[in-house]
């Protein structure tokens, strides 16, 4: 696997700045090298090939119960919190 050497700017421990960073919200920047691997065309294909395409239908099956479950329970507390309230005045 090829790597790549790349230039980030990392918070610097004693908060000075160096350029090219420079500083944000009064926190000082240093750039630091790092190593990054870099993918060959072999494997973005196999990569590619191992995703999955998003499902919506399923998805929404997947969130529906859920979510109709939460709506109950608001429904149901709301219910006895009326009645407790009609309880409580008489």
């Amino acid at each position: 696997m090829q790597t790549e050497i790349m230039l980030v700017c990392r918070p610097a421990v004693d908060n000075i700045a160096v350029a090219p960073c420079g500083s944000v919200s009064g926190v000082g920047y240093i750039p630091t090298m790092v190593e990054i691997p870099q993918l060959t065309a072999s494997e973005v294909a196999e990569l590619e090939a191992m995703a999955v395409p998003f499902n919506y239908a399923e998805a929404g099956e997947f969130f529906a119960w859920p979510i109709a479950a939460l709506i109950g329970i608001y429904l149901a507390a709301y219910a006895v919190g009326s009645l407790w309230k009609i309880v409580g005045d008489s």
